[in-house]
């Protein structure tokens, strides 16, 4: 990489930076791009040279938050047993946060980002859609992946929104019981 490219995404990184910081007190929507430079010490025409919005920015965040969650629920989903433990590690983690990730904090009552979220985890059944419906054509296997992924992902978003009132572990047992692989 150049020291141009390297530049470019140190900028980046320090206006994502910024952005989280926002994040903690502010909705994305109510973030400026005059906060975010004077987080973090710049200018409005160099935020401009790396991102078009606040939106922008906040979906670079989005990108990698959803990269750093998936590999951690990834590595620890190939060490379960079952597709139950799989969907109680993603409630929890969604639910509960990673101290790595706090951003996942101020993402999980976003819609779009739950949806980005309920595609990538949509991902991790796939194989096991393939395996388990080897018979079945391509075409059968992307509806069966379609109505796995975005219906566990449903679930998880609508157990997220009644708050406290369904253990996480009777939630898991409910999507999982409903998920028939094999």
């Amino acid at each position: 990489m150049c020291k141009e490219e390297c530049k470019s995404e140190e900028m980046k990184y320090r206006l994502a930076e910024a952005v989280k910081v926002c994040m903690k007190t502010t909705s994305v929507e109510k973030i400026t791009v005059k906060e975010i430079c004077e987080k973090a010490e710049i200018n409005r025409t160099t935020f401009y040279y790396h991102y078009h919005d606040v939106y922008d920015v906040y979906e670079r965040i989005q990108e990698e938050t959803i990269a750093k969650f998936g590999k951690l629920v990834r590595n620890q989903a190939m060490h379960s047993r079952s597709i139950e433990e799989t969907i109680l590690l993603i409630l929890k983690t969604t639910k509960e946060g990673i101290p790595d990730l706090p951003e996942l904090e101020y993402m999980r009552e976003d819609e779009r980002f739950l949806k980005k979220l309920t595609e990538y985890f949509g991902k991790i059944f796939q194989e096991e859609i393939h395996r388990c419906y080897a018979d079945a054509s391509k075409e059968e296997q992307k509806i069966i992946y379609k109505f796995i992924a975005e219906g566990t992902g449903a679930a998880i978003r609508q157990w997220m929104a009644m708050g406290e009132n369904l253990p996480a572990e009777q939630a898991a047992k409910i999507i999982a019981g409903r998920i028939h692989l094999g």
